[in-house]
């Protein structure tokens, strides 16, 4: 069964869910086998059992004790619970009966108990951090089997505001109004005694699964024995070019401090297209406590983490940390603050948008409609976090929206809900957001039953490339739970993304930098994101959604960019697009080229994209106020050459004057405009004709 997602406590696998009437049935269990997982345990307390097709409960103490699994309940619709039980021998006089838990924490974690005694009587009782609620004393009914190895069938019958309790098909309360409901159900006995379930059945009208519906045939494949292991391998994080795997291990005798606590593991995709052998991520990524990375960002230099870290890397508690890759490993990681962050759910997962701005997270808080939400923040100036923002109806139910995923369009989510109809006690969605306030979304779409199973799934997650999804089953594992993947139907893709890639490089000595990179669309200048190259061989990656013309560029304190632009408006396909970004040290000689400054056509008015560009030429002048430059301007052959002179003088004249009302000095600025006496690429067709109009500067003094 799945151990966790991302918390402490154990997820519990259920049943599958088959037509009955006009409604469901939700749990159909007969006890033939223990497909549902239910408790099987022999200790000083009690011992459970799957035998002759019942469910055997021996109790050995006098206090009492729960057994109980997911509900899958909606509270707003009606439902029917019911089990056949039989005391075959002990203690009556305390009873045994049916067990509903709201175990919500913003619910005051409500805990209902139908229960009967053999000597005759039922009791019906609510109970809650507010205190206990008696809707019925223990009543003396004739509905009771009072031997010893007779049947008694319970049943908790909802039909409007009102819940009905029987006692072999004869009602013997009505409770109106107040909500007698749990998204967890089961047993409840006391005292001395032995008990067997012959069933347990939990019935109602969800609606129809609302699936994605493909031809395409889906296979899980294991990722083999270089990821897998005997232990207990969960939560895969794969980088969006698909080629570097995280994962959570728990039990490896290779995990640092307790091995019963997960440590944080990763992979790298060889050229043959097989895993390599999973190594532990080490010091400081993992400690004596649970650690496991969250997110990756599309530069693969930068993982969220689990948990707070102190500066010499102790443990602080649940939380999120960052940290970056460095010459010599990972940072110490940081943690990452939140406004007015609480959660108060033991559980919780979280992932972080492709440009970094936007974090999501499944947790409990008190404006939530079910035991897990899901929830927005977004990363402000200063580098904090906003208050959780609930993400909304739509995605959000009554019961548990878990391992939120944004694909690489930033539009996809994929996430895990027991509240939706499914196949099984948790299903994985998909959901595309529709507007910018990430609280509205087109109505999730179960991923069908090829993704999903009777049992747990969740932590779906997919490369840009959005060709293969990577999750975890314990079915076909090597031992506990395992990571496969599994091909994304093209009904669940999300929206094609570029992936542009290079290096950072000095562009004299063309060794590789540590650099930021920062990208933003040309027709406003906004920033859609940031990244960072690695520091060892200067690689970065960023994703840009197609259909937008982008600029981007590599910065770096003392150094001068060079930037670069991208047309994507044609491209409708997954494409990767190689592009080195330069960096020039800042020395008196040296030229750059703003490559991202526009003009009207044959004007020298400059067009919205360019501002962005040049208002890093003013944080440079800015930051280096010794700093003195020469404008020049060009254009291509084309025309009366006194014309294109002239229009060359006129748009730098354009620049300075925007410098200016920047607060740049004019003593610091000269320029001149060649017109097209200074090409640097053949005027022969259109497309080389765009390199000879440019804009350029020159350092002229320090």
């Amino acid at each position: 069964m799945m151990k966790k997602f991302i918390c402490f406590t154990s997820i519990l696998s259920f049943f599958a869910i088959t037509a009955w009437g006009q409604s469901q049935l939700l749990i159909d269990e007969s006890f033939d086998n223990n497909d549902a997982d239910w408790t099987i345990k022999n200790d000083d307390s009690y011992h459970t059992e799957i035998k002759d097709g019942n469910y055997v409960l021996r109790h050995k103490t006098p206090n009492g004790h729960i057994l109980m699994h997911p509900s899958l309940l909606d509270p707003k619709l009606n439902f029917e619970v019911e089990t056949k039980l039989t005391l075959t021998a002990g203690d009556d006089d305390l009873g045994f009966g049916l067990y509903l838990c709201d175990s919500r924490v913003s619910a005051n974690k409500v805990n209902n108990y139908f229960k009967i005694s053999t000597l005759g009587y039922f009791n019906i009782t609510s109970s809650s951090a507010k205190g206990e609620v008696e809707h019925q004393g223990w009543t003396t009914t004739t509905a009771v089997n009072k031997e010893h190895g007779q049947v008694n069938v319970l049943k908790i019958k909802k039909t409007g505001s009102k819940t009905l309790f029987l006692i072999n098909d004869q009602e013997v309360f009505k409770l109106s109004g107040s909500p007698f409901w749990g998204n967890y159900a089961g047993f409840v006995f006391y005292k001395t005694v032995e008990l067997k379930a012959d069933y347990f059945t939990i019935k109602q009208d969800r609606g129809k699964i609302n699936s994605i519906e493909t031809k395409t045939t889906l296979v899980k494949e294991n990722l083999g024995p270089a990821i897998n292991s005997i232990y207990s391998e969960t939560i895969p994080v794969i980088s969006s070019d698909g080629k570097t795997l995280y994962l959570d291990v728990t039990d490896d005798p290779k995990n640092s401090g307790n091995i019963q606590w997960s440590d944080a593991w990763s992979s790298v995709l060889k050229k043959d297209g097989t895993w390599d052998t999973r190594k532990n991520m080490g010091s400081p990524i993992n400690n004596d406590y649970p650690n496991f990375v969250i997110s990756v960002t599309p530069d693969n230099n930068t993982v969220i983490l689990h948990g707070r870290y102190s500066a010499k890397g102790e443990w602080l508690g649940n939380g999120l940390s960052i940290s970056h890759r460095e010459e010599t490993g990972w940072s110490m990681p940081t943690e990452m603050m939140i406004e007015d962050f609480f959660n108060l759910s033991s559980m919780t997962s979280y992932c972080l948008s492709p440009d970094r701005k936007v974090l999501l997270m499944a947790i409990e808080r008190n404006d939530g409609l079910g035991e897990l939400d899901l929830y927005v923040s977004f990363l402000k100036k200063d580098q904090s976090w906003t208050k959780p923002k609930n993400m909304g109806k739509t995605l959000n139910t009554f019961g548990k929206e878990v391992s939120p995923f944004i694909s690489a369009d930033s539009k996809t989510i994929y996430y895990s809900t027991d509240g939706k109809m499914g196949y099984g006690n948790s299903d994985i969605f998909m959901s595309r957001r529709l507007d910018d306030s990430w609280t509205k979304w087109s109505e999730p779409s179960n991923l069908g039953p090829q993704v999903n199973t009777r049992a747990y799934d969740a932590y779906y997650t997919i490369p840009a490339s959005g060709n293969y999804a990577y999750l975890v089953s314990n079915n076909n594992s090597l031992g506990e739970e395992d990571i496969f993947r599994i091909k994304v139907a093209e009904e669940a893709k999300p929206e094609p993304v570029v992936i542009i890639h290079g290096k950072v490089l000095d562009k004299v000595t063309k060794q590789p930098l540590a650099a930021t990179i920062d990208y933003h669309e040309l027709s406003t200048g906004t920033n859609v994101g940031t990244a960072r190259s690695n520091p060892t061989d200067g690689s970065y990656k960023i994703i840009l959604p197609y259909g937008k013309a982008y600029g981007f560029l590599a910065e770096k304190n003392n150094f001068l960019a060079e930037s670069d632009n991208i047309d994507l408006t044609t491209i409708q396909e997954y494409t990767e697009i190689e592009r080195d970004l330069y960096l020039s040290p800042i020395e008196i000689g040296k030229t750059i080229t703003l490559n991202n400054v526009f003009f009207v056509k044959s004007k020298a008015e400059l067009l919205p994209g360019s501002f962005s560009e040049l208002d890093r030429l003013v944080k440079v002048l800015t930051d280096n106020p010794e700093l003195k430059i020469e404008l020049s301007g060009h254009t291509d052959n084309v025309g009366d050459p006194a014309l294109n002179t002239k229009l060359s003088e006129d748009r730098v004249v354009t620049i300075k004057n925007y410098l200016i009302s920047k607060i740049i000095s004019a003593k610091r600025l000269s320029g001149k405009g060649y017109g097209g006496s200074k090409p640097i690429a053949s005027n022969a067709t259109e497309e080389t004709r765009k390199l000879n109009r440019r804009v350029e500067f020159i350092i002229i003094g320090k």
